[in-house]
């Protein structure tokens, strides 16, 4: 059963940090017109937008137990900013894709004060928000001014999180790959 509202432990943006990196790093990869996605690796650059490769973070957002997974998505078209949603498949967590450390975690925080929905930051100003299902066309157009050319931001950001689908998604107990069954590490 889905929560009411999310409740997040406060976390600072050191806290999405990676504590650690590796030469080569698995990438989510969007496919184009489905659901499903692509386990991929690249070489670790961080975020590139040459190569549309954005930093990806799935907060806890039940218990306030402060876990945090964070992962790299490539196919959003994000070319600045953040977008942030409660409205996840399992409604465990606030997930979010930008190009900032800074901006995810305003976009997390403010989806944590809505307590549920789903917002679009961009140099920490809040661009859109999104509590009621009639707000969407104008989130979608603030969406597409950050650059994203994809039909549904909104629902190909809710399924990131969604662990039945192929092949690589992501948890806020990190990135969980189907065809192990396991959460798996984020460098090669």
């Amino acid at each position: 059963m889905k929560p009411e509202k999310c409740q997040i432990k406060h976390f600072e943006v050191d806290d999405l940090l990676l504590k650690k990196a590796g030469k080569y790093a698995k990438v989510i990869e969007l496919a184009a017109d489905s659901l499903f996605t692509r386990h991929t690796v690249a070489k670790y650059t961080g975020v590139d937008l040459e190569r549309d490769i954005l930093k990806a973070v799935a907060v806890e957002a039940v218990r306030a137990t402060g876990a945090i997974g964070i992962g790299f998505v490539k196919g959003f078209g994000l070319n600045r900013g953040a977008i942030a949603s409660s409205f996840t498949q399992n409604g465990e967590c606030i997930v979010a894709v930008g190009k900032s450390d800074e901006d995810i975690a305003s976009a997390i925080r403010r989806v944590a004060a809505l307590g549920r929905g789903a917002v679009l930051v961009t140099g920490g100003m809040l661009m859109a928000e999104l509590t009621a299902a009639d707000q969407t066309q104008a989130f979608f157009k603030a969406a597409q001014q950050l650059g994203s050319g994809l039909a549904d931001p909104l629902a190909t950001l809710c399924l990131l999180t969604n662990t039945a689908l192929p092949e690589l998604r992501l948890t806020s107990a990190g990135l969980f790959d189907l065809a192990k069954g396991a959460t798996v590490p984020l460098f090669e």
